[in-house]
């Protein structure tokens, strides 16, 4: 099995720290916005606040182009809001660690 390896700040000091995370700890999922909005509200039921993502405009069976939001903000473990420039759809991709690949699928 490969090891990888999450870059972190510590918040009270500031300094990098990496820590090792097995493969499998990795989850990800998409959320589609089907129609057009400047704010994008995702509830996720995931119970995680740090996470990766990329998110792309325009029709899910067409062309996408990759777009960076104004604002990301974690509502709550389980909420995050985007907001853009312009109403936009699209597609936005999440990566996030958990302590136990089960944690990765939905009840």
């Amino acid at each position: 099995m490969k090891k990888l390896q999450s870059l972190n700040i510590d918040a009270f000091s500031g300094k990098y720290v990496a820590r090792s995370v097995e493969e499998d700890s990795l989850c990800g999922f998409q959320f589609y916005q089907n129609f057009l909005s400047d704010t994008w509200i995702i509830n996720h039921n995931r119970n995680f606040t740090f996470f990766l993502f990329s998110i792309f405009s325009g029709e899910v069976e067409g062309t996408l182009t990759q777009v960076m939001p104004n604002k990301i903000e974690v509502i709550d473990d389980n909420s995050i809001m985007i907001e853009f420039d312009s109403a936009i759809k699209g597609i936005a991709n999440f990566l996030y660690y958990v302590n136990d690949v089960d944690e990765c699928t939905l009840e």
